[in-house]
């Protein structure tokens, strides 16, 4: 079992060697792969949630996008269920120095129309805290949508952490074309444009990488879950304000 000594050190260590000027968001992103690593430990869980978003583009790919969150769908669950096996997840121990608390949740309208819920994650490097200390603790956020049945398009992958002391692990996640598209769906149906420019940013990343075909007809099947006409899409697109996403473009990246 790694101690918290141990694992802080290489935290430090990383960030020296990424550039990184602030050290918690190593730390965060380690925490948030060591949720994903209790959910994945989970076999019901495992055999059915796929991850997306920001946290699977910076460990499946070059983008170095900080993220605070990680983003995954699940199908044909309760609400209720999905509540017990998230926290009887959190409370495995992997011997990997970490501790997580119940998590408090929250229903959502994600982003991508599913509804879903928010999982507010207490996290520890270390043993179990007092109710002192407990107080202080920060948060990590999981976001689960329930929606349609994307198994046939889920793809598994190993996830690398950022520390090489732990060992990498399998995950299912959406391919580079279905994020891609979420991405876009975002952008056209969503007026928080303060906080799509981490959007814009991770589009630049991957867009080149994706053959047109696919992504086209990942573009199509999205828009038509979401129920949102490709017919609107040049005209919304034209009205997106440009100026203030490249505002917060910037502030995307992890260093």
């Amino acid at each position: 079992m790694f101690n918290s000594d141990q694992i802080n050190y290489q935290i430090k260590k990383v960030a020296k060697d990424l550039g990184v000027a602030d050290v918690n968001r190593v730390r965060i992103i380690l925490t948030l792969e060591r949720v994903v690593a209790r959910l994945v430990n989970n076999p019901f869980l495992k055999e059915r949630l796929i991850f997306g978003g920001g946290f699977v583009l910076f460990k499946d790919s070059d983008s170095h996008r900080f993220t605070k969150d990680v983003d995954a769908i699940i199908n044909d669950i309760s609400k209720e269920h999905l509540i017990i096996e998230v926290n009887k997840s959190l409370s495995l121990d992997l011997e990997d120095g970490f501790w997580f608390g119940d998590a408090m949740d929250e229903e959502i309208s994600t982003e991508n129309g599913y509804g879903g819920y928010r999982f507010k994650i207490l996290s520890k490097i270390g043993i179990a805290p007092g109710p002192l200390e407990l107080k202080n603790l920060k948060r990590v956020h999981l976001d689960i949508s329930i929606g349609v049945d994307l198994k046939d398009v889920a793809q598994s992958s190993n996830i690398n952490s950022v520390l090489d002391i732990f060992s990498p692990f399998e995950w299912k996640v959406y391919p580079p074309e279905f994020i891609a598209s979420e991405k876009i769906h975002c952008l056209l149906d969503r007026g928080d444009l303060n906080t799509r420019g981490k959007d814009v940013y991770d589009l630049s990343q991957v867009l080149n990488e994706i053959p047109i075909e696919k992504l086209a007809s990942a573009i199509k099947r999205t828009f038509k879950n979401r129920k949102f006409e490709l017919s609107d899409f040049y005209n919304t697109a034209s009205k997106i304000d440009t100026e203030l996403l490249e505002e917060n473009f910037k502030k995307a990246m992890i260093v």
